[in-house]
């Protein structure tokens, strides 16, 4: 389970920018995705995950789990065209998959533009908690 430097159980926040993110998708849209955890810190062998056997960073946890999401999106079933890297990515297409709130938040304020700090305003998270509980996740998000 990944848990944050705070002890705290840790989740992914999966962010629809654009189209998704204003609840404007047709037929030919892309989905634009950002993968935001909450802050570094190890996965742990708690509860029904004790018989792990050794820890990640939760960025590598995240990075995983962020690229299974996007797989199972593109798959034949759904065909979903999700973009890995887009304009609403910080740091577009050298930046990492997943990001921290904390980068997230120093990127738009040293190096984002006017257009990508207005287009946060539009993003919205789209998925649920998974690990860290609906109050934990509420706060995250």
């Amino acid at each position: 389970m990944p848990v944050g430097v705070s002890g705290e159980p840790q989740d992914l926040l999966v962010v629809g920018m654009g189209k998704l993110g204003g609840e404007e998708l047709n037929v030919s849209s892309d989905i634009d995705l950002v993968f935001v955890y909450d802050e570094g810190g190890e996965t742990q062998a708690i509860g029904e995950f004790a018989s792990a056997r050794r820890q990640v960073t939760n960025h590598e946890f995240f990075d995983r789990l962020a690229r299974r999401v996007m797989l199972l999106l593109t798959n034949r079933r759904y065909r979903f065209c999700v973009s890995r890297r887009h304009a609403f990515a910080p740091f577009g297409d050298s930046g990492p998959l997943v990001i921290s709130s904390a980068m997230l938040e120093e990127y738009l304020y040293s190096e984002g533009r006017d257009w990508e700090r207005f287009a946060w305003l539009k993003g919205r998270v789209v998925n649920r908690s998974v690990f860290a509980g609906e109050e934990n996740f509420a706060q995250a998000v």
